[in-house]
């Protein structure tokens, strides 16, 4: 018997809008600074703008600040 675990995955791409709840930022910095070589790495999906978790996760490791 198998137990449903849908409730504990997380999506691998998400919107913009997720993206922005999920980092605590607002989407329309995510948005206008899209191509920024600051910004976290997107894809492009059927047209629409998307973000690996996976990214995100790494993105913001590399913001960490080391003194």
């Amino acid at each position: 018997m198998s137990e449903n675990n849908s409730a504990s995955l997380q999506p691998a791409v998400i919107n913009d809008v997720q993206a922005a709840e999920y980092l605590g930022l607002t989407t329309s910095w995510l948005r206008n600074n899209r191509k920024s070589p600051s910004a976290p790495p997107f894809c492009k999906l059927g047209g629409r703008v998307r973000y690996r978790v996976e990214s995100l996760n790494e993105w913001v490791r590399q913001q960490e600040v080391k003194y």
